[in-house]
This record gives structure tokens, sequence and C-alpha cells, in this order.
């Protein structure tokens, strides 16, 4: 589902809000409700997936824990890469992978 879709525009959206309002006065509901939108657009995209922000949420939520108790540049920087490495990984490792075989081909290729 994309922003732009007609079943997010025309469905998606407005559930959300309704539901958003209708339980706006109880926060803990308001914020399971918006949580639970929020993972049911990312895996309506690719359901495989959802593993993958799961994690990220349960790795962010443990060094947000960590950072409470001790501020450390480090601990922080150490998130920043896990996440930039989650990132990076997922968003040009199948490009990456094109590039060697396109490559591959190009310099298997005899020479005219």
């Amino acid at each position: 589902m994309l922003f732009n879709s007609y079943i997010f525009i025309f469905a998606f959206l407005p559930i959300v809000f309704i539901l958003f309002y209708a339980l706006h006065r109880y926060r803990a509901a308001a914020f399971v409700m918006i949580i639970s939108a929020s993972l049911f657009f990312y895996a309506y995209w690719n359901p495989k997936l959802l593993f993958v922000i799961i994690t990220s949420i349960a790795i962010n939520y443990g060094f947000v824990k960590l950072l409470h108790r001790r501020r450390d540049k480090l601990l922080l920087g150490l998130g920043i890469t896990i996440n930039l490495g989650i990132l990076g990984y997922y968003k040009y490792t199948k490009f990456i992978e094109k590039d060697k075989v396109a490559a591959n081909l190009v310099l298997a290729s005899p020479c005219p």
C-alpha cells in the first residue's frame, strides 16, 4: 500500500483517524492502535519483512533503555550504526548484487 494509493487514502487513513479520535482519551489504547496500524501498513506491502521492523523496534527500545541508565556517546554511536547497517543491508544488497553480476558479465565477455 502506497501513501498515494486509493486504498490508503479512502480506506486505511480514514479508519485510522476515526479509531484514533475515538480512542484519544484513552492514551494507552490509542498508542496500541497507532502501533498496530503502523505495523499493518508496513506488513501490507511485504508481510515477510515484518520481523525486520519489529526487530529494529526492539533493538532501538533496548538502546533507549540503556541510554537512560548511562549516557554514553559510544553506546549512541553503536545504536545509530546498527540502524544504518540494517537500512543499508535491506536497501542496497540487491543493488550491489546486480552490479556484481553486470560487472562479471562485462569482464567475462571476450574482447573483440
